[in-house]
């Protein structure tokens, strides 16, 4: 039996009206000047959002439909100036269009997945009118488009990494930044970027030199908002909150709302059998508890210094520990160090260390809603345990949402998303009710 306050929870999320369902439509014009191309497609199959936040920096997005050869011949002759307007008008369950929440509607630069010759595969391609060929189209946010060609290489003086990430930010011409606060408060006479370094890596690269969060960084960027963070912090503090709720498989089934949305909080319903992988342990036996290292800047002059009154007498001592304050090692109570060389940034072997103390859950959102969710959302994660409710903190690490056609109703298509998240969560359980 699941505990009660669990079930009550779940309860409630059902029986919400939370919209989960949309109509989708695709506008395709040229940006070329002068032009008045626009296409819409009678058959969008499904669109496909890649939010790989642990390794990508940007939305990946694919959207497949059937078109006709003489439509796809048109598309391709656009060249290089193809936009698309993506429209997502909420429905409830019986197709009815809603319009609270506001219809999404997003702008993007289009490239064509495996371009065919058309033309010269079909010669009278014009004649063929009836939809036949599936396309498939790489949808980039105009600001993403524009950061993959933008390279920056300078020397930053008298700076915070704060106020460096801030720079950079600027000089990347990114508008929206939400910025975890960084660990590292040092003012640095000068910080040097070098290499022309790229939106992709010049976050990991001021990690790599100064140093910036103890637990790794990330950036992302999406909707226009760039996200940087700590992406290995399984206690998060942010304004925004995802609450997973783990019920028995297969209850609620044929439902047709999983989630709830109340002013910053989004709570979840799961009914699947998640997947969990506790990296904790093995991690601990295999990359260590925490690292001794010699801080450089006390080393520069030796390790003695020579008065002549007082002779010769130590330096301040130089060497520091690094420990995680519970590590969870095959046997309690003992630690797994190493050393590294001398340096006074350990924020990276901090992140390493500490990237290994967690556990991944694997769950399906079903029903999703998939601009819904920020890269820094808060998530706490719910289930049953012998009859109580416990809880883990964590992050999201990836989400890949998948919209479909569903079914026809009142002469239109409705789409219906389904998301798969891989959530990074702490190791330690907390016994909630």
């Amino acid at each position: 039996m699941l505990n009660s306050v669990l079930l009550s929870s779940a309860d409630k999320i059902i029986a919400s009206k939370s919209p989960a369902q949309f109509t989708f439509t695709a506008q395709f014009i040229s940006a070329a000047q002068g032009s008045k191309f626009s296409f819409y497609p009678l058959m969008i199959d499904e669109m496909t959002i890649d939010r790989n936040y642990a390794d990508n920096y940007a939305d990946q997005i694919d959207l497949k439909m059937t078109v006709s050869p003489k439509d796809y011949a048109l598309l391709q002759d656009q060249g290089q100036d193809l936009l698309c307007i993506i429209t997502l008008t909420y429905t409830d369950k019986y197709g009815k269009e809603l319009f609270t929440p506001a219809p999404i509607r997003k702008q993007y630069n289009v490239m064509i997945n495996d371009p065919r010759d058309i033309r010269n595969a079909i010669p009278d391609v014009q004649n063929y009118t009836e939809p036949s060929q599936q396309l498939s189209v790489r949808l980039v946010e105009d600001t993403v488009y524009k950061l993959r060609h933008t390279k920056i290489n300078t020397v930053y003086q008298t700076m915070t990494v704060t106020q460096a990430i801030h720079a950079i930010t600027q000089s990347f011409g990114i508008e929206k930044i939400h910025l975890v606060p960084p660990d590292n408060t040092h003012t640095y006479d000068h910080i040097e970027i070098g290499s022309y370094q790229g939106i992709s890596s010049i976050y990991g690269f001021l990690q790599s030199t100064c140093g910036v969060y103890q637990k790794g960084v990330n950036s992302y960027i999406t909707d226009g908002v760039l996200y940087v963070y700590p992406p290995f912090e399984t206690a998060p503090t942010y304004d925004k909150a995802v609450m997973f709720y783990q019920v028995d498989t297969g209850r609620y089934t044929g439902n047709h709302v999983f989630h709830k949305v109340d002013n910053n909080t989004t709570s979840i319903v799961v009914n699947t059998q998640p997947h969990s992988y506790d990296l904790s342990i093995a991690g601990a036996e295999n990359v260590g508890t925490g690292f001794i290292f010699n801080r450089a800047s006390r080393m520069t002059d030796g390790f003695t210094t020579i008065d002549t009154n007082k002779g010769a007498e130590f330096t301040q001592d130089p060497a520091l520990s690094v420990l995680l304050s519970s590590a969870r090692t095959v046997s309690k109570g003992l630690n797994n160090l190493f050393h590294i060389h001398g340096t006074d940034n350990p924020f990276p072997q901090m992140s390493e260390v500490i990237s290994h103390q967690a556990s991944l859950m694997q769950v399906q959102w079903m029903h999703a809603d998939p601009f819904q969710l920020d890269p820094c959302h808060k998530v706490t994660y719910y289930y049953d345990q012998n009859g109580k409710m416990v809880s883990k903190t964590g992050i999201m690490e990836k989400a890949v949402y998948k919209i479909s056609r569903m079914q026809q109703m009142n002469a239109k298509h409705l789409y219906g998303c389904v998301g798969a998240i891989t959530l990074r969560l702490s190791p330690n359980q907390t016994q909630t009710l």
